[in-house]
């Protein structure tokens, strides 16, 4: 069995009524069921994968374990089974089930085996109805950073985030600076994830930040630096962009101020 989960780290933001000791479940602020009804941008650290291999003393009990695994187990004889594999599915925040299965040709003698992945959506595999009977069951949601993907949940890219439940690779954000040319003159504009997870706030003044900022603590001061340069940038000095001119031949470019603004800007 291969079980794939998230890999991400909170990064401090100043989201309002945010508090981690009440989530009921890491991973799915702004969830009702599972979370905490403030959204909390998290940080996209990738995923991890491990491989589940059942040893029991008894055929049947590696059986059960495998019916617990598939969701094909008999209700009537474990109750409990879907309550359960719904909290495991959030506690874990699984992103995909894979069986092995695998099959001996009577014929050949070879072994075939192909993978078979589990339907995390299924309200047999499922359900939030023991949280609230008064509610409508919810099947399982892809926690935050991950969408559904088919059967499984898939990973936004590394500097994208999601909210808990997002059903596309388009509800995948994040925030990128702009070069603003409308400004004069033309300037670098930095942003990061606001508290509603789908929306970009700027950076205070003097402050930059990288693609996928979450929160306002990922704008960071503008180090002040001193540049000496030996010849403007295309150019040489200005006295070899002046010289040519005396000489009745076109003069070299001068010293382009505005590409360099944006290099070091960037």
């Amino acid at each position: 069995w291969d079980e794939v989960t998230p890999r991400h780290t909170d990064t401090p933001v100043d989201c309002e009524d945010y508090n981690p000791i009440s989530y009921p479940y890491d991973g799915y602020s702004g969830d009702p069921d599972f979370g905490v009804a403030s959204y909390q941008p998290r940080n996209n650290k990738g995923t991890i994968s491990f491989t589940l291999q059942l040893i029991g003393h008894k055929d049947r009990a590696v059986g059960w374990a495998e019916d617990n695994l598939r969701g094909s187990e008999d209700t009537n004889l474990d109750s409990s089974a879907v309550e359960r594999r719904t909290t495991w599915l959030h506690q874990w925040q699984v992103l995909e089930v894979t069986e092995t299965v695998c099959n001996v040709d009577e014929t050949t003698g070879v072994t075939d085996c192909v993978p078979a992945r589990v339907d995390l959506f299924s309200s047999e595999y499922s359900s939030t109805a023991h949280l609230n009977p008064f509610s409508t069951p919810q099947i399982y949601k892809c926690p935050q950073n991950t969408y559904q993907d088919g059967r499984q949940c898939s990973p936004c890219d590394l500097e994208r985030t999601s909210r808990p439940g997002s059903q596309a690779v388009a509800d995948c954000f994040a925030c990128q600076p702009i070069f603003d040319q409308s400004m004069t003159p033309p300037t670098w504009r930095y942003y990061y994830l606001n508290c509603t997870g789908v929306g970009c706030a700027e950076c205070p003044n003097g402050t930059l930040s990288s693609a996928g900022a979450l929160g306002i603590s990922d704008c960071r001061p503008i180090s002040g630096f001193t540049f000496f340069i030996k010849g403007p940038m295309d150019a040489g000095t200005t006295s070899q962009a002046i010289e040519p001119h005396r000489n009745g031949r076109e003069p070299r470019p001068v010293f382009d101020v505005l590409r360099f603004r944006r290099i070091i800007e960037r």
